[in-house]
């Protein structure tokens, strides 16, 4: 077959040309060319709401509309502060079930808790738990994106939900 294919290229007259390194051919001069450094763009208006795309660290685009919470979990982006925390807090384990962690995200960001979380991925026919929204592992993913949040206000940039609420007043401290 190769032959075959040799002797085309000979009959036809393409194996007399010269190398293409014999060219001497200038590069296309460019003009008004500015690369910059930061990977932001513009804001963009539609439908009334800011939109915002950045390129994360992965490469991958990231639409920001506005600074309002992901209506659903699809929309939720676990970032570079949430995978430290949660290596660190829940482990490596969680890395498996990466939309586990988004929907635990997008539930943290409405504000519920671990109760709540457990409540709402139980169903209510069979009063059966779904697997891996346990009360107790809910809480440690609410930790881990608190520490993550804290750790992206440290870095300067904004926080997705305000702090922890702490108490110091000591009200259920009963002394003897």
């Amino acid at each position: 077959m190769l032959k075959i294919l040799k002797n085309i290229i000979h009959s036809v007259g393409l194996g007399d040309l010269p190398d293409l390194a014999e060219y001497v051919i200038p590069d296309r001069p460019r003009r008004n060319v500015k690369v910059d450094d930061n990977r932001t763009t513009k804001s963009k208006v539609i439908d009334g709401k800011t939109h915002r795309e950045t390129v994360d660290d992965d490469g991958r685009i990231v639409t920001e509309i506005g600074h309002q919470k992901p209506k659903n979990a699809t929309e939720v982006q676990i970032d570079k502060f949430d995978r430290a925390c949660l290596d660190f807090v829940v482990g490596v384990k969680w890395k498996k079930d990466e939309t586990r962690a988004a929907i635990m995200k997008w539930h943290w960001m409405n504000g519920r808790s671990a109760k709540q979380i457990e409540t709402a991925h139980t169903d209510r026919n069979t009063n059966e738990l779904e697997r891996g929204y346990s009360e107790r592992t809910a809480a440690d993913f609410i930790r881990a994106f608190y520490d993550a949040d804290d750790e992206r206000e440290k870095a300067g940039a904004k926080r997705l939900r305000s702090p922890r609420e702490t108490t110091d007043d000591k009200s259920n401290v009963i002394e003897w």
